[in-house]
């Protein structure tokens, strides 16, 4: 590609149109610095918020480590459903022994107090 002289070969001014597109350049370079500038604080509370929002997280998993921490711990010494089935046919099984053994006894006593 050939070199293209951005001033006239007789050492005239800049092309005018070549002017006003460095200008109209220089004018968005401006736009683009205000419009960062003007971002810079809406970033910085987002950072904030968003360091608030990591603790928040933070506590909340504390949290689920805690709470995960106690029910290991706890459910397996919970009953199930068939363990307490078991149990009342258990208890069950053991008052009527236990009505049974009473009676027994009683109608012994009864007669001892006959016989005497």
């Amino acid at each position: 590609m050939p070199d293209t002289p951005l001033a006239d070969r007789d050492g005239g001014p800049y092309d005018p149109p070549l002017e006003r597109r460095v200008a109209r350049l220089e004018e968005d370079g401006r736009q683009v610095i205000a419009a960062i500038t003007r971002l810079e604080e809406p970033i910085a509370r987002l950072e904030t918020r968003g360091d608030r929002l990591d603790a928040a997280v933070q506590r909340l998993e504390m949290g689920f480590i805690r709470l995960e921490t106690m029910l290991a711990a706890t459910l397996p010494h919970l009953a199930t459903k068939a363990e307490l089935a078991n149990t009342r046919a258990d208890v069950q099984t053991l008052r009527i022994e236990l009505k049974s053994d009473i009676a027994a006894g009683l109608a012994g006593l009864a007669g001892l107090a006959v016989l005497k």
